[in-house]
């Protein structure tokens, strides 16, 4: 006995160590090696934290507001790939990094302004224009505030940056009025021109080049005749159609599925029908009654209101009102419903046909469903996915590497061109791949890797595994085309030294009809030309120069679109009355000074983002937005 004693003491001694152990963690935190920090830091501006509680409450604010707007309900992982969460983050980035600025330069806002700002905002008004205490109350915890003095050190904030956005764009609408005048004035300057369109062939001739002539303009034109530039290029594809192509629906699923939405493969009955309306009930009885004695309904109808009656094709349920609807579903072929009143009398309808209720059976819809399924599971993966690769590319790692990680295939693309054609003349066709290619072509081989989104919920990345530099073709291979090119150019030359020549002739006195005729041209008009629309084949330096010429000036250059020369004369000049489009002019001068304070605005946030350094925990961000979604990738 002493000694099964002396065992439990043994076993007490040792719990009571134990507790005493658990204890002491709990005194250095052994909490937060178990759980994580609980209010974790999302960002780091400069010495300061944004910590998960205030992009929690903000998030839920933006969202609850989203979704009030748009009438819909967003979830997290929706909310994710639509970058809402992402916006949240950045808006409070850029608050904090004007909060830092703010006290540095010792600004302040007194009491008296926050209250006033209050005071004056309509959502805390009542329908009489005046403060009230309750919609205030409402309000603010509808927006989520934990109480009014947390609303009110938040609007201070807001306070604040305003004084801060006003100095730095302070000024920039001076002058704007006038820079809104003179721009409208010089781009609605009007303009009419008489012209002649001649051929460069009509005009001029060139000798056939010789061989050497031809070398030397291959050597000097390699962008005419070199191989274009072509990458190599490795993708992951996380398109809903390339992640859903690798997903199995079981039968279960697919027969659940089409169970639960088996209402949109129902087809309802129709009804054929023809109908009569009537002036009161008696009249439409007195059909009816004609009908019951075996009279057809367009005979019995045509005696009673002396027209026949009217065809309402296939109608569905719904497609006629109340009572008139329920008669005619009601009603058989040959049957009679009614009559009925409605607002336009009194009715009665022959049904011709019955199409009863019918329901696509699986086997027909399988594909369909199965393809549905298929796109709805693939968007969620593609969050999953995506969070996976943003972890991987955190770590350093490259494409190949990342798809070995996540057990997505990496494709591997060309050498092709910018244009997705590779040395075979075959051109790329998977939509996705243009994207790619814009990607692929604007980076380097090493350059970080960066995941990219799609308009559809998907995600693509790209690396540059190889760039192949354009190369000299050999002269013999292009001798046509360098035969061709130098013609070209050289015969435009030529036409131009010919069409300065008419110029000449045209400002000593020669009539434009007159020139026309020597060469069997047409002599236009172009009426109320602007710098920007009108005559589309006066362009370039040409229209530069007609719009700078006095009336009745001649110029000439070449034509905006074929082989060919135009000669042209300003016939009239019609400045633009500012004082006739004050509208016009007063939303140019609105839209030139918000875009020059936003730009200004934008360039001063940047800046700040560089004086205090800031750094995102994005894995924080996650866990506070759903730590489901967090636990998912792990």
């Amino acid at each position: 006995m002493i000694s099964n004693m002396g065992k439990g003491a043994g076993k007490w001694v040792v719990r009571i160590l134990l507790i005493l152990l658990v204890i002491s963690f709990a005194f250095w935190g052994i909490n937060d090696y178990i759980t994580g920090p609980v209010n974790p830091p999302v960002a780091q501006v400069g010495d300061t934290e944004i910590d998960s509680y205030t992009f929690q409450r903000e998030a839920n604010r933006r969202l609850r507001l989203l979704q009030q707007q748009q009438n819909m309900v967003l979830q997290p992982r929706e909310a994710l790939t639509l970058g809402v969460y992402d916006q949240v983050l950045s808006a409070l980035i850029d608050r904090q990094t004007l909060n830092l600025r703010a006290s540095e330069l010792g600004l302040a806002v007194p009491d008296s302004a926050v209250n006033a700002a209050a005071h004056t905002n309509p959502s805390f008004q009542n329908q009489l224009g005046e403060y009230d205490p309750v919609r205030f109350e409402q309000a603010i915890r509808f927006l989520g505030y934990a109480s009014p003095n947390a609303f009110a050190e938040e609007l201070r904030g807001d306070l604040l940056r305003r004084q801060i956005e006003a100095s730095v764009t302070a000024g920039l609408d001076v002058g704007v009025n006038s820079f809104a005048r003179a721009l409208f004035t010089f781009e609605n300057e009007a303009r009419s021109f008489e012209y002649i369109t001649i051929a460069n062939d009509a005009l001029a001739a060139t000798e056939p080049p010789r061989e050497a002539e031809l070398r030397a303009y291959h050597e000097g034109h390699p962008e005419l005749f070199s191989t274009p530039e072509r990458r190599r290029i490795l993708l992951i594809d996380l398109s809903p159609e390339t992640v859903a192509a690798e997903i199995d629906v079981p039968e279960s699923e697919l027969q659940q599925a089409y169970e639960s939405q088996l209402a949109s493969f129902t087809v309802p009955a129709t009804r054929d029908a023809e109908q009569a309306i009537f002036p009161d009930q008696e009249a439409a009885d007195a059909a009816l009654a004609k009908v019951n004695e075996g009279v057809a309904f367009s005979a019995a109808v045509e005696a009673q209101i002396g027209s026949s009656p009217t065809s309402l094709g296939t109608v569905s349920p719904g497609d006629l009102p109340g009572a008139l609807g329920e008669a005619v579903f009601s009603s058989e072929v040959g049957g009679v419903a009614g009559p009925v009143e409605t607002a336009f009398g009194w009715h009665l309808v022959h049904v011709t046909a019955v199409t009863p209720e019918s329901t696509r059976p699986l086997e027909e819809v399988r594909e369909e469903l199965t393809e549905i399924i298929r796109i709805e599971d693939a968007l969620e993966r593609i969050i999953d996915l995506g969070i996976q690769v943003e972890d991987e590319l955190a770590g350093g790692n490259r494409l190949r590497a990342v798809g070995d990680a996540i057990g997505i295939a990496v494709r591997e693309i060309g050498p092709v061109d910018r244009n997705g054609v590779d040395v075979a003349g075959v051109e790329l066709e998977t939509p996705i791949l243009s994207d790619a290619l814009v990607s692929g072509f604007r980076q380097s081989p090493d350059d970080d890797l960066e995941l990219q989104e799609t308009p559809d919920g998907g995600y693509y990345i790209v690396e540059v595994a190889e760039v192949i530099t354009p190369e000299l073709r050999p002269f013999a291979d292009v001798q046509d085309a360098v035969t061709a090119a130098w013609q070209a150019e050289n015969l435009a030359k030529a036409a131009a030294d010919a069409r300065n020549k008419l110029l000449e002739r045209l400002q000593g006195g020669v009539a434009l009809a007159d020139i026309a005729s020597e060469f069997g041209a047409t002599v236009l008009t172009a009426e109320a030309v602007t710098r920007q629309g009108g005559a589309p084949e006066i362009a370039g330096t040409l229209r530069t120069v007609l719009f700078t010429a006095a009336r009745g000036d001649f110029a000439g250059g070449e034509h905006a679109a074929e082989p060919a020369q135009v000669v042209a004369q300003v016939t009239d000049i019609v400045a633009a009355n500012p004082l006739e489009s004050a509208e016009q002019i007063q939303a140019l001068e609105a839209a030139i000074g918000q875009s020059m304070a936003e730009d200004a605005f934008a360039t001063y946030q940047q800046q700040l983002r560089q004086d205090f350094s800031v750094g995102v925990n994005r894995q924080a961000m996650i866990q506070a937005i759903d730590p489901a979604l967090l636990r998912e990738v792990q």
